[in-house]
């Protein structure tokens, strides 16, 4: 169970790169989550959740989401007190 929620990187060392609900032209809608980025990171950056929760998905959702803007993905489900559940999705 979540006991809360908090920013997955440290926000002096990584950039908001696209802001949840801003236009993703890419995919021509809202975009469905805050994309953080580090500069300074060398090869692949580790990828880390907002909270506590079980990995439901990871690789590419489909091949036609990939010229959608949607690529390499990993699904997280949140278990929320009193047994409700959200998902977050890190690209």
């Amino acid at each position: 169970v979540v006991d809360g929620f908090d920013y997955p990187v440290d926000t002096n060392t990584h950039d908001l790169t696209l802001r949840f609900g801003a236009n993703n032209p890419e995919i021509g809608s809202g975009h469905c989550g805050d994309d953080w980025s580090n500069s300074n990171a060398v090869g692949m950056d580790k990828v880390y959740a907002v909270a506590n929760g079980v990995v439901d998905f990871a690789g590419v959702p489909s091949p036609f989401s990939v010229g959608n803007g949607i690529g390499p993905s990993i699904a997280i489900n949140h278990k929320l007190p009193g047994h409700s559940n959200t998902n977050d999705q890190q690209m």
